[in-house]
């Protein structure tokens, strides 16, 4: 288990008793330390492992949720946040799980009305108008600015072509 232990007996072949003890145990105490480090160098790069897979599956199902916004059911999309949700949060117990799905829920229609919007911003405002009250406040102040601005030209064109114009 520890790579350096035949370098260290040969060390302490050298050392008087007393000597040996003192050396083994800040050994030990090295061996321990690294172990921890080890751990949590391991922990943290599984837990960023686990954060990128859920915002990969956060944006793959808003890409999918967005050409096809009535074929997840709500079991399919509670089911999904809540996975996206324990990858990026992990477990934070019942209301902290509620909280970060409700954030989660939240960047999933927002991600979806933006990848609706590139194509149909008349489109991605009816789905913004249908589900705003599942987003944060301030995110669905934000997509409500954006789609004005994005929706104006096509309003415009509209409105051009029912007054006479090409």
């Amino acid at each position: 288990a520890r790579a350096h232990k035949p370098f260290a007996d040969d060390i302490a072949s050298k050392l008087t008793a007393r000597q040996r003890k003192h050396y083994y145990e800040t050994v030990a105490n090295y061996d321990r330390s690294a172990g921890r480090s080890v751990m949590a160098h391991e922990s943290k790069a599984l837990s960023d492992y686990r954060t990128g897979e859920a915002k990969k599956l956060l944006a793959n199902t808003a890409v999918t949720f967005s050409k096809n916004p009535d074929g997840l059911s709500m079991e399919a999309q509670e089911d999904l946040i809540r996975s996206i949700t324990l990858g990026m949060f992990g477990d934070q117990g019942e209301e902290g799980n509620i909280k970060n799905s409700d954030l989660i829920r939240s960047a999933l229609i927002q991600q979806t009305i933006a990848n609706i919007a590139v194509n149909d911003p008349m489109a991605a405002e009816t789905f913004f108008e249908k589900h705003k009250s599942l987003m944060e406040p301030a995110a669905a102040e934000e997509v409500k600015n954006t789609l004005e601005k994005a929706a104006l030209p096509v309003k415009a064109q509209k409105l051009y072509t029912e007054v006479g114009g090409d």
